[in-house]
């Protein structure tokens, strides 16, 4: 159903300040008679196409996955959407759904993720792809790069870890950024915090250059984990 009931302009209102007599009166008849005879049988049409819009609404929520809906209040059955996402890629994509319309569709290779988004300029870096689509239009996976999410709105994030950042270490993202306006931050691989993570030089869509420093400032060859954050559109 759609609502294509408009509600006419009322006619100008009279003015005692302003009009003449014959003026206002002339103008309070309009005006009432447009409110009683156009104004009331419009506002009903209206509300009636409105529901009946509320109510193909409801149909179509009845058939969706329980909790697709709203993905900040997660079923006790499912998980999805962002939470979905962050759980999946922080465990390699070990996390299984108990809604079996959460097992996910296998996404064969790079010209089938282009496919499902209906985006040619995709790009997927390194060997080994593996990934899933969801029903909420998301896509977790991975390469030999990393871990990877991706969004039905455009959003991409990306994890791995490098096994040694000295300086500068090339880190090589699983999916190419549409930009280099991504974020990136990383931490000791294994904890600690005797080191910190900066990119070195200018970020590429692919990849960025980085590298550990010892608290005194002085570089260090240690694995770092790596999280990245940006747009795949």
């Amino acid at each position: 159903m759609t609502i294509t009931q408009t509600i006419t302009n009322f006619p100008a209102a009279p003015d005692s300040a302003t009009d003449t007599p014959s003026v206002f009166n002339t103008k309070a008849n309009a005006f009432v008679g447009h409110q009683s005879g156009v104004y009331v049988g419009e506002v009903n049409t209206w509300a009636t196409q409105a529901n009946a819009v509320r109510d193909d609404i409801n149909s179509i929520v009845a058939t969706l996955p329980a909790g697709v809906i709203d993905d900040t209040t997660p079923s006790s059955t499912n998980t999805y959407s962002s939470t979905k996402i962050d759980a999946e890629i922080a465990a390699g994509g070990s996390v299984p759904p108990t809604d079996p319309a959460w097992d996910g569709t296998t996404i064969a290779d790079e010209a089938a993720l282009r496919n499902y988004y209906g985006d040619q300029s995709i790009t997927v870096a390194g060997g080994s792809f593996t990934a899933k689509s969801y029903p909420d239009g998301s896509v977790v996976g991975s390469t030999d790069n990393g871990d990877f999410a991706m969004s039905a709105n455009g959003n991409l994030e990306s994890r791995g870890t490098s096994a040694s950042v000295m300086g500068p270490t090339p880190i090589t993202f699983p999916i190419v950024f549409i930009d280099a306006t991504y974020s990136i931050q990383g931490t000791r691989a294994g904890g600690g915090t005797i080191s910190q993570f900066a990119a070195f030089g200018a970020r590429e869509v692919s990849y960025v250059n980085a590298i550990m420093y010892n608290t005194d400032g002085t570089a260090v060859a240690i694995g770092a984990s790596w999280e990245a954050r940006g747009r795949w559109k």
